[in-house]
């Protein structure tokens, strides 16, 4: 079609209306065919009304210049009157079905593919589509104690102008980022920024070792490195002649030197540092000038493309990098967002690593899918501080926090007075009672409901408002199995804990507990498009949007965990039950085969040890061993409780793992789990750790997970001595 018919087209948006003026519409048509070219005089000089529609055919083929691929014009479509002639509604049709200037739209296909991103959805989010422009989406407390919070449309700016500050720099399709910080605010500005410019992020723990930084630099590729503090980079500066390929280092915050000299020493470091504040300055340019430019680029990148890697904080070995596509995030993050039904209003608690997978779910894609306000903890430490201020509606952590949690409950629950214990105890049975009506749908009767109301309203409400947990509706666990004992209690409490199975390969998630049905022990049910079945030793294999792209620049390891039919070989050994319920009895590699030839799965033993009070952590070994032994730690926050239990003194732990009383009180424990294990599972001896496990000892990964091969290395003297004791 000619360039200037669709030019005068689109800037008078021309449109015939039925007229009895004949002449007028005839005049209109006429001036928009003749500034597109077509001259053919009879066009002009016989009254449309009278043409045939061999008439018209002639015409559009000879002025092919206006109307272009007119030999795929039917006859329906130059259809006649009755009379043979074609009526003056063909200038309509014409127009309407042929000739006005149409924007280009996306084909069903490709319309499909665009939706399916969290960046569209995050975008969405901060235009108000979906009506949360002005709602708060992050919070962070501020040295003075109070919350500085962004609005969705605020927390899209700040994306745009990180995005933009990266492009000021050179950033470029494809380039890589690491991330080096705390859980905050601008975690997420740089992890989204640099999704939106097409590149791929990975983070980094803070308490990481250099050696580990500069692995994951170099084996990532990364280009561009954000610091929280000053005080983070400074351990860093042996190493940093190391990262060959980064171009920039930007430093987030401020906050962590205590003089200008430390200051001034940091920019003189390296001729690569630039501070967050010059990234966002040097952006500006870029805003003002095209300010649409990042959040275009961003709707057009495809769910295929690599948006993300998370390295596994690993048992042994150097950490592989599990790559994610927008495809794997946007399955997860709207696969649990419809599960838990949000609307917009969900609260968040943000205090596991966000470089781990299961916080990156909760504080990025969950939050975006599901349009939730993310609060920041200060520190995984203050969390039983922070969740009585910040009040989640949703609270997601590890079994650790929840172990915790149950400890303090239940020495709390040993002290009370008599009274106070008997409405407790009262609490727990009919909470059982309603806890097996809620979610076997077991018959209980009408007076055991009642009896539970009123307790739970008594009683129950209490516990929830000291524990911050009053408003939230969603309890989760997951990283690692949660005991059954530890989720009967809450849910004896009226507190479902939802537990959530899945690993860094599968972007976090395999199934899950469903609403109404959560029976502890288990791993859930698997939601729709996602494929579980067992394999040789009855691991448990999966497919689906989840499973990732593989391990970056690490083939060999990637074929080891995809097969050829897109399977993950999660290494989990499993079975499935006739409800469809999975169920994770043990990692593959973690199993223990003694030297009779029998296997024990050491996480089941650990975890019912560990429900006993004062017991932090538990470590069964015994493979290609006559028989198990245990490392066992206490933990010190309940030091005062163990020594009144065991009826001694307080002292320190150092002097408490060596006392006789303490040792028989444990003792009893391991003598109580053994009489419910077969003789080749029992613990034959153990063996009081003076000191707990951490994770800046390297001895646990920061989702609080045992690294059991370090932990054997460092105390191997102590295992071989309870060997030589047979």
């Amino acid at each position: 079609m000619n360039a200037a018919f669709l030019q005068l087209g689109i800037a008078t948006s021309f449109r015939c209306k039925r007229s009895n003026n004949k002449s007028g519409e005839k005049n209109v048509l006429k001036k928009q065919l003749v500034a597109s070219g077509c001259s053919h005089t009879a066009f002009w000089r016989t009254p449309s009304c009278t043409w045939s529609s061999d008439h018209w055919k002639a015409v559009v083929k000879r002025e092919e210049t206006c109307f272009p691929n007119s030999n795929e014009w039917s006859d329906k479509e130059l259809s006649t009157n009755d009379d043979g002639r074609m009526g003056k509604n063909v200038f309509y049709y014409l127009w309407n079905n042929r000739l006005k200037p149409r924007k280009k739209t996306a084909t069903a296909k490709e319309e499909k593919r665009r939706e399916e991103t969290l960046l569209n959805l995050f975008f969405d989010n901060v235009h108000g589509l979906t009506g949360v422009q002005n709602r708060v989406a992050l919070a962070k407390r501020t040295k003075e104690g109070t919350w500085y919070k962004w609005t969705w449309k605020q927390y899209g700016e700040q994306v745009v102008k990180t995005a933009n500050g990266l492009r000021a720099l050179g950033f470029e399709f494809g380039d890589h980022v690491t991330i080096l910080s705390a859980n905050c605010p601008e975690w997420l500005f740089a992890d989204l920024a640099t999704m939106c410019l097409g590149g791929a992020t990975a983070g980094i723990y803070p308490n990481d070792v250099p050696e580990q930084i500069v692995f994951i630099h170099q084996n990532f590729d990364a280009k561009f490195f954000f610091v929280d503090t000053y005080k983070a980079l400074a351990k860093l500066k042996p190493f940093l002649h190391q990262l060959t390929q980064v171009k920039y280092i930007i430093i987030l915050s401020s906050q962590g030197t205590t003089t200008s000299e430390n200051e001034e020493d940091i920019w003189n470091m390296d001729s690569r540092i630039i501070s967050y504040a010059r990234l966002l300055e040097l952006g500006q340019v870029y805003t003002s000038t095209s300010p649409n430019f990042v959040e275009d680029r961003a709707r057009k990148i495809t769910p295929d493309t690599f948006c993300m890697t998370v390295y596994t904080s690993g048992t042994t070995g150097q950490p592989k990098g599990a790559c994610y596509s927008h495809q794997n995030i946007y399955c997860v993050g709207t696969t649990i967002a419809q599960e838990l039904q949000c609307q917009g209003k969900d609260i968040l608690l943000s205090f596991l690593p966000l470089c781990h997978v299961a916080e990156r779910i909760q504080s990025l894609f969950l939050a975006i899918a599901g349009r939730c306000t993310v609060y920041f903890a200060e520190s995984i430490q203050r969390v039983q501080q922070e969740l009585p201020q910040v009040r989640p509606t949703i609270f997601m952590c590890v079994p650790r926090v929840w172990e915790k949690l149950y400890q303090a409950l239940h020495a709390e629950f040993e002290t009370s007075s008599g009274m106070k214990r008997h409405f407790l105890h009262q609490t727990l049975l009919f909470g059982r009672l309603a806890r097996l009506h809620r979610n076997y749908q077991k018959c209980v009767s009408r007076g055991a409901i009642i009896e539970w109301l009123i307790l739970s309203l008594l009683i129950v409400r209490k516990i929830r408002v000291r524990l911050g947990l009053d408003r939230c509706h969603t309890f989760a666990s997951g990283a690692a199995p949660l005991s059954e004992e530890v989720a009967m209690f809450f849910g004896d409490l009226g507190m479902d804990i939802r537990q959530i199975y899945g690993q860094s390969e599968s972007t976090g998630i395999i199934s899950y507990s469903p609403k109404g049905a959560v029976r502890p022990g288990n791993a859930g049910k698997v939601p729709c498009g996602i494929h579980v079945k067992l394999g040789e030793n009855n691991e448990i294999l999966c497919k689906g949007p989840n499973v990732f792209l593989g391990y970056y620049k690490d083939p060999i390891a990637t074929r080891n965990a995809l097969d050829e039919d897109g399977y993950l070989h999660t290494g989990d050994v499993g079975m499935l039950d006739e409800q469809g319920y999975l169920w994770v009895t043990d990692r593959l590699k973690d199993l223990i085969k003694t030297a009779g030839g029998k296997f024990v799965a050491p996480q089941k033993i650990e975890g019912r040890l560990k429900m006993f009070p004062g017991i932090s952590h538990v470590l069964v070994i015994g493979d290609r061993r006559p028989y198990c032994v245990a490392l066992i730690t206490l933990d010190e926050s309940q030091l005062h409780n163990i020594c009144k239990r065991a009826r001694i003194n307080v002292q320190s732990m150092e002097q408490v793992v060596k006392n006789e009383k303490i040792v028989e009180l444990v003792n009893s424990y391991v003598q109580q789990v053994n009489s419910g294990l077969a003789s080749y599972e029992q613990i034959k001896y153990f063996r009081l750790l003076p000191e707990d496990f951490t994770i800046e000892k390297e001895e646990m990964t920061p989702t609080l997970k045992i690294r059991r091969r370090q932990v054997e290395r460092r105390y191997q003297a102590w295992i071989d001595a309870m060997y030589m004791q047979q």
